[in-house]
């Protein structure tokens, strides 16, 4: 007896398109488990079972599927069942089983190559309609077309016949999107010759609203077929309108005829209005909902009044009623009602004014919503808004009717003119000096800048910090001395060469738009001297910050390299190379937040440059020692450099001191050391980052500064997993305890750490490897973490190969195997 029932299951099984996965194979053989043991608790076999009885069996969801079924049984063997309830028992009344995976099934039913194929036929015609259903991202269309599949148990297009349709409709197998999903499906079914079209669903509409006596219905109706107000207007009022028959058929029937009204007949309608509730005197009480008998709201009382004043109103001027009132005075909206009206404003708290108050003197370029075409206003004009709205206490349509030119300044009592050349300045904590405030418009360079205090040595000339007199604010002017280069007697070539570098830095600054490296702002010629001005950042380079402290903390040391990644993410997405990544490049601002600078060595990717070594030795790539240009990956290099330098507190090659040719054959020939061997108890990920930014071969490295940044945003979740206070050190093994496991676990956690560093997320290797990681994680009894790691690898999966790939499927059912682990515990 027992092979009898054993053979159809196992044919079945043998038969699904289903990869066979040890978890699958588990699951098919729960089922034949379980169907073998309610057929002993029924003393039936299956194939005699009703569609009721598959029902109970199955649940109408995971949660009643597990009341019926053993504790052994976990969430992967519900679908197979559901599989063996169609091939063996006749079920197809999944409309009743809830939400589960109908595409999957089908696939593993009919085959996942003819079931693909039939989608993707109607999905042709639904495109070549213009149909969202026809794109390859939606989902809706497969699940509905698998229903109707499986309902006609077929996989055939040509097999879905008009009374299939109508019987979905007719029994309501579908709710919702799906049932307009059904009739663009039957729409494509029958443009491919196989069924009648649908019945058109254009042109439905509720019944037409009527009220009360018919007398004033025909007046109403009346009014709407003459009135010029547009359509949508016309509707609300007619609907107004007829709730005011509704009221005299109910209260006042003597005055069905608009010609028997009076001023007592309108104050008694007001005072009505003003006592009425939510559902009174209407037609349908349908998605009121819990707001059902509650006071009517101070605008839908001024909207009923309106519209009893505007049909009066309108009739007596058509001279169809006599003017015994006058509508606007005797249907005027009290006034208990227009104090309701209009804006609610509420008093702000202090801390949510001073919360405000910091944001808006704070604004940076960073905190607006950017679109693929930058900012949509410039960001001057955002936060002068800003602080108009903080400090003017005008509201926003007040701000929006200034008028250019209207703001007076004053000073200390005193106001300035217009036309006055005085302007006063405060930089920082030190107020301008007197003598400073007189903006002589002669000396300023391009007609706004101003230089200030002393210059500094850059690349490529001199830096100035100046006042941009037109905008009001601190600039950073670096200036090419290309004129003095000439004077001084400096080959021809070198100059023009060193102004092409110059220009090449402004051309690549204006590409970039990020909050991670410093803005230009403009770029011309003062003198026979080219100069650029940028953003002056305040604060200390990362080079001054790291000779006050050597060592960084963790956290920190992180949370700067993945801003550094950042920016330079931002610039080779434009294809601009830095080449000059060092600490005294990048900026650290007082809040503590990165900003790259002096992009002077910079190319635009694409561009035949001449061969040179420009660039800092301590933090150069080894290639670029040979005369190439660099790449992407030399820009990583450096930032290895550096971020070695942030965890050690020293370059991984050389000295300051060290000939430079020394450090070039360093750089291409030594092997660097290990950070944690400079500093011991760092997490083994740093060592392992910093090899691979630091590798000999640009191929080894990450391809672009977009990968290096998720490589640090998963050593932040590190960090974020322990205790960042201290650092981690080596914690010897507890008698007992499964040693070769756990090792095994963090070598492969390593393993994983440096697959996502070189390759993309959707690696096979990578994704076997994580896959391995998590079940590994689960045998060693975290449970909670195996689900989590699958939960992780399935929405990974999901992004990238969509929700119905196989390894998309194979990391969920692996979710759902750790989800029961947990819940069995």
């Amino acid at each position: 007896m027992i092979q009898r029932l054993m053979v159809p299951l196992e044919a079945v099984n043998a038969a699904l398109d289903s990869p066979p996965t040890p978890h699958r194979r588990r699951a098919m053989l729960d089922v034949i488990a379980l169907l073998l043991t309610r057929c002993a608790e029924t003393g039936r076999t299956f194939w005699g079972w009703t569609s009721q009885e598959w029902i109970h069996l199955l649940g109408r969801n995971q949660t009643e599927f597990h009341e019926h079924a053993p504790g052994w049984v976990n969430d992967e063997v519900r679908p197979y069942l559901a599989a063996h309830a169609y091939l063996l028992g006749s079920f197809n009344e999944f409309h009743r089983l809830g939400s589960f995976q109908r595409l999957t099934l089908s696939w593993r039913v009919f085959g996942r190559g003819l079931v693909t194929s039939e989608i993707a036929r109607i999905r042709a015609v639904l495109a070549s309609w213009g149909y969202q259903l026809g794109r390859d991202d939606d989902t809706l269309l497969p699940m509905v077309v698998c229903q109707l599949l499986l309902l006609n148990r077929s996989p055939h297009l040509e097999d879905l016949d008009t009374s299939l349709f109508e019987r979905v409709r007719r029994e309501k197998m579908l709710a919702g999107s799906q049932r307009y999903t059904l009739h663009a499906t039957q729409r494509a079914v029958a443009e491919l010759g196989f069924c009648d079209p649908p019945q058109p669903i254009t042109g439905r509409q509720s019944p037409r609203a009527t009220g009360g006596a018919k007398t004033w219905e025909q007046w109403v109706d009346r009014w709407h077929a003459t009135s010029t107000l547009t359509p949508g207007v016309r509707g609300a009022m007619r609907s107004a309108l007829l709730r005011v028959g509704r009221w005299i058929a109910a209260e006042q029937p003597d005055t069905a005829d608009p010609t028997l009204w009076t001023r007592q007949t309108c104050a008694t309608w007001i005072a009505a209005v003003d006592r009425m509730r939510v559902g009174h005197y209407v037609q349908r009480t349908a998605g009121l909902g819990d707001r059902l008998g509650k006071p009517l709201e101070a605008a839908t009382k001024a909207a009923q009044i309106t519209a009893l004043r505007t049909l009066f109103r309108d009739c007596q001027e058509w001279e169809w009623l006599p003017r015994g009132f006058d509508p606007l005075r005797a249907l005027a909206i009290p006034r208990s009602i227009t104090a309701l009206l209009g804006p609610d404003p509420r008093v702000i708290a202090d801390e949510v004014w001073a919360k405000l108050l910091w944001a808006g003197l704070n604004l940076e370029a960073a905190d607006l919503p950017q679109s693929q075409a930058g900012q949509f206003y410039p960001f001057e004009l955002v936060r002068a808004v800003t602080l108009t709205w903080l400090f003017s206490g005008q509201r926003s349509n007040e701000i929006a009717r200034l008028r250019v030119g209207c703001i007076r300044w004053q000073h200390e009592g005193s106001p300035i003119t217009g036309d006055s050349h005085r302007a006063v300045l405060t930089v920082g904590e030190r107020p301008v000096k007197q003598e400073e405030r007189v903006v002589n418009t002669s000396s300023l360079i391009g007609g706004r800048y101003r230089r200030r205090g002393e210059p500094t040595s850059g690349a490529m000339g001199d830096v100035w910090i100046a006042e941009d007199t037109k905008l009001d604010r601190i600039v950073a002017m670096k200036f090419l001395a290309h004129r003095r280069l000439m004077q001084q007697g400096a080959p021809t070539d070198f100059a023009e060469s060193t102004a092409r570098m110059f220009q090449r830095e402004a051309r690549a600054m204006a590409r970039i738009n990020s909050s991670r490296v410093a803005h230009l702002y403009d770029s011309d010629e003062h003198e026979g001297d080219v100069y650029i001005v940028m953003e002056y950042v305040e604060g200390e380079s990362l080079a001054e910050h790291l000779r006050t402290g050597p060592k960084l903390p963790l956290e920190r040391t992180v949370r700067w390299t993945r801003q550094i990644c950042e920016g330079l993410g931002a610039a080779h997405d434009v294809k601009v190379i830095h080449r000059d990544i060092k600490p005294d490049n990048i900026m650290i601002t007082r809040k503590g937040d990165v900003k790259l600078v002096d992009f002077g060595l910079a190319y635009l990717a694409g561009i035949t440059q001449t061969h040179t070594v420009a660039g800092t030795p301590l933090y150069k790539a080894p290639e670029r020692w040979h005369g190439d240009t660099g790449s992407e990956r030399s820009d990583l290099y450096s930032v290895g450099c550096v971020l070695f330098e942030m965890l050690t507190g020293h370059p991984p090659f050389g000295s300051p001191h060290d000939d430079p040719m020394t450090v070039g054959r360093m750089h291409q020939d030594d092997t660097p050391a290990f950070p944690s061997d400079h500093r011991p108890g760092i997490p083994a990920q740093f060592d392992s980052l910093v090899r691979i930014l630091l590798a000999k071969d640009p191929a080894d490295r990450p391809k672009n500064a977009r990968t290096a940044e998720r490589a640090v945003i998963e050593l932040s979740h590190l960090l974020d997993a322990t205790d960042d206070t201290v650092e981690r050190s080596e914690v010897p093994d507890t008698p007992g305890s499964s040693t070769s496991l756990s090792q095994h676990i963090e070598a492969l956690d390593l393993r994983i750490f440096e697959l996502e560093i070189l390759h993309d997320r959707g690696d096979q290797p990578l994704i076997e490897a994580r896959t391995e990681h998590a079940e590994l994680t689960g045998q060693s009894g975290d449970t909670r973490g195996a689900a989590a790691l699958y939960d992780r690898l399935a929405r990974d999966c999901q992004e990238l190969f969509g929700p119905y790939d196989v390894r998309t499927l194979d990391a969920f059912e692996g979710l759902a195997r750790w989800n029961g682990a947990v819940r069995a515990n």
